[in-house]
């Protein structure tokens, strides 16, 4: 009743009330993206939701209310804004835009042309194709750019272990329910509603303990939570500082000196039995286990050449007094960390059953590979692996894997110093690992900033080349994809999401003012929704400054994403036909798409007419620079 209210004192039209409603939300940009985001997540529960409808209205209301306090004191007001709205605007291109894109393009060509180059010559070199026997270790890593260069530094520790790239949800889409009855967590990607609920439990308790252990843990629970809301109320910048400020007295000086008091928790596993949760039923049955087991098997391109252990890491970020914790998580978890999703993985590739009918479908893993589950911590470069009861005879293989991790860690820990300005030396391994517990530090980590390409294709193409820190990896075999599947999933599910971040940090370094956060230092956490730059305003959606300079200068350079898919140019565009969304992403020029053909030896890239033509070096090798690395960017 309020938008017919306005629509019809403004006296709009149909047409130019879209635009006027549109333009309205642009105002409130972030409470609205909130109210959208809880929308979208109503929607895939298969329910309906008004929220941005609701606020649009209460927006619409403050003109309405402005118009009948002074529209008398500006007669013809409302004329002025029916013409404004029902003229088509004329496209403003002047010289100096037109001399800006050819710059952009101009810069994006010589920020690819170093990877380009690198993945051609490595085909034209002698270097082995793939491992000419089975691999002791294969480690799956989140195709996550952080995952790159620790990839490539285990692999130089150890060229027994092949690596390979895949979305950090492990293909299983999980409600994770808490054992102490808190919230459930999606853990998969925004895209995607949760297929199967999971309960946590303590490693090795049974239900009856289980039940014990949750009832125990609830009043606590309860108690934190009124704490919590206690300590976030409107009045707390008064009652709770006054009241608990002396007691966070020792806390404060423990953590400022980066003293550790904290009692190690019990470990939480989620559990794949069947159960009963809050009306549902939790767990995943044995028909699904094999189903989700084979589809993501082919997913990977992983149908064959098992190694004896396979690791399935997922990655977190740990950082102390961060509001953009989540945004450091796995992307493709909802922004939690990828452990249950590993965890069950793992429990289900191990399960004798779902393996006995894998071999019947064509997928036989040897009795001998065994799945392991591990973490990546983004921030200080340590991969954990999760314990897991494996045969004796993997034990020193298991060992000299975990060895290897840890060297490993220590080499990416070494490569990533310099962009934190931190100098080369004893101090480095301190100086990393005091960021993760500095609750005073605003950058713990760069995150995904200097991000500018999506590779799908198989690891060989790639191998031995430093990516710098900058490439989502995606493993993919076109010669196992018989019905192209896999390869449209990637182009609408992680190159999408790719986009998505890439985007994000684009929008945010080009304009941070209205597409990013601003300063870090300034923000005010409101109600556990998102932060305010200083008291009031609209809620900041996009990515701080912190996260995008170091000093003056930039991290992340505005470069629109660059896609490298192996496989034949008529199977990507059979997709980008029946997708039309990602094709107009593509003929827009917000996405660069390229072709790996012949193995590596050409490259070819799509036009925004739908043609393709061959990508030319277009410098010497003699004049090439190399692919800056992130690393190297503040040193």
């Amino acid at each position: 009743e309020l938008l017919l209210r306005v629509a019809t004192t403004f006296e709009l039209p149909r047409a130019a009330l879209d635009l006027y409603l549109k333009r309205l939300l642009a105002t409130i940009a972030g409470w609205a993206g909130h109210a959208r985001y809880r929308g979208w997540q109503q929607q895939l529960a298969g329910n309906s939701d008004e929220r941005v409808k609701h606020m649009l209205a209460v927006r619409a209301a403050w003109d309405l209310a402005l118009y009948e306090a002074f529209g008398a004191d500006y007669p013809g007001i409302a004329d002025v804004l029916r013409q404004t709205l029902m003229t088509p605007p004329e496209p403003c291109v002047s010289r100096s835009h037109i001399a800006s894109l050819i710059l952009q393009t101009a810069f994006e060509i010589a920020e690819r042309e170093p990877l380009l180059t690198a993945i051609t010559d490595l085909a034209a070199s002698d270097e082995p194709a793939r491992f000419d026997s089975r691999p002791d270790v294969q480690a799956v890593f989140c195709i996550d750019v952080r995952s790159e260069p620790f990839r490539r530094s285990l692999e130089d520790v150890d060229e027994r272990i092949e690596t390979m790239g895949f979305a950090g949800f492990f293909g299983f889409a999980l409600e994770v329910a808490p054992m102490d009855g808190d919230v459930s967590s999606a853990q998969c990607p925004v895209l995607l509603s949760p297929e199967f609920v999971v309960r946590e439990t303590a490693e090795g308790a049974s239900e009856n303990e289980h039940d014990k252990l949750a009832a125990k843990t609830r009043l606590g629970r309860r108690l934190s939570a009124a704490y919590r809301q206690f300590s976030a109320a409107a009045v707390a910048s008064f009652a709770f500082v006054e009241s608990m400020g002396l007691a966070y007295a020792f806390r404060l000086l423990a953590d400022g000196f980066g003293l550790k008091f904290r009692r190690k928790p019990k470990r939480r596993v989620p559990s794949l039995a069947t159960a009963s949760h809050d009306g549902r039923t939790a767990g995943i049955p044995l028909a699904d286990r094999i189903v989700t087991a084979e589809a993501v098997l082919k997913a990977m391109s992983m149908t064959d050449g098992f190694g004896k252990i396979v690791a399935l890491i997922g990655h977190g970020s740990s950082s102390a007094n961060n509001p953009y914790a989540s945004r450091l998580n796995c992307g493709a978890c909802g922004g939690h960390t990828g452990e249950a999703n590993a965890l069950v993985a793992a429990g289900v590739l191990n399960d004798a059953d779902v393996r006995r009918v894998l071999a019947l479908r064509g997928i036989k893993i040897p009795s001998d590979t065994w799945f392991v589950a591990g973490l990546h911590d983004t921030t200080t470069d340590d991969v954990r692996l999760l314990p897991v009861d494996l045969p004796e005879s993997h034990a020193a293989l298991m060992s000299s894997f975990e060895t290897s991790l840890v060297e490993a860690g220590r080499a990416s820990r070494a490569r990533r110093a310099p962009s934190f300005g931190i100098d080369a030396g004893a101090s480095v391994e301190r100086a990393i690992r005091r960021r993760s517990e500095d609750w005073s530090e605003v950058r713990p980590e760069w995150g995904l900033a200097g991000c500018m390409a999506f590779i799908a294709a198989p690891r060989e193409r790639t191998r031995g080349i430093d990516l710098g820190g900058r490439s989502f990896l995606h493993s993919y075999e076109f010669d196992q994809d018989s019905d192209r599947s896999v390869l449209e999933l990637i182009v609408t599910a992680p190159l999408m999401v790719a986009s998505w971040i890439s985007l994000q940090y684009y929008a945010s370094t080009v304009d941070n003012r209205v597409f990013g956060s601003g300063d870090k230092t300034l923000h005010n956490v409101v109600g556990g929704l998102g932060v305010l730059e200083g008291t009031s305003g609209d809620l900041r959606a996009g990515l701080p400054n912190q996260s995008l300079y170091f000093g003056d200068r930039l991290i992340h350079e505005p470069v629109r994403l660059h896609a490298l898919l192996e496989a034949p140019t008529d199977a990507i565009d059979a997709i980008l036909d029946k997708h039309p969304g990602v094709r107009e992403l593509v003929a827009n020029g917000w996405i660069h798409l390229f072709a790996i053909l012949d193995d590596g030896a050409r490259i070819a890239r799509r036009t925004s007419d739908g043609g393709w033509i061959d990508v030319q070096s277009a410098f010497p090798a003699a004049d090439r620079e190399g692919f800056e690395p992130l690393e190297q960017r503040s040193a």
